[in-house]
């Protein structure tokens, strides 16, 4: 993961070796929270933690498991008070936003949706409320075959 400074560009610098995806800063962007894999990934395989760490090259200061159910695709949102990530988790019923406190604890569902996939969210500035884009993915395959004219 790297950072370039926003007002004048200037160099990249290197904050961390390993594997991000998804990075977002918090809210008072002192530090950054991503999907993170301490080691190479096959093309097969997703990240199984997120990753939090300050804006300076370093280490993470906290590593929280995910379970494979996780929506990478939909990233990581920090709640505006900077106090817990939320993220979409896939269930048998639909995609419901989870809430993950930083300071430990078990995550709690935030929604109670149905039948859709979220494909992206994000809070509101005071966290009142939440938006979302959901909806269905389709996929057909269709075979042709040349039956040859007759």
């Amino acid at each position: 993961m790297w950072k370039v400074e926003s007002r004048g560009g200037g160099p990249a610098v290197e904050l961390n070796d390993k594997l991000w995806q998804r990075p977002c800063i918090s809210p008072d962007g002192k530090a950054i929270a991503g999907f993170y894999a301490d080691h190479e990934l096959n093309w097969q395989e997703e990240p199984t933690d997120i990753a939090v760490m300050g804006t300076e090259p370093g280490q993470p200061w906290k590593i929280i498991p995910i379970p494979p159910s996780v929506s990478i695709p939909a990233g990581i949102r920090w709640t505006p008070d900077g106090r817990d990530l939320t993220y979409v988790v896939s269930g048998k019923d639909g995609d419901n936003v989870w809430s993950q406190p930083l300071k430990g604890g078990p995550p709690r569902q935030i929604t109670q949706l149905r039948g859709h996939s979220l494909f992206g969210f994000d809070w509101s500035p005071d966290g009142n409320e939440l938006v979302f884009s959901r909806g269905i993915q389709a996929r057909d395959v269709i075979l042709i075959e040349d039956g040859g004219r007759r």
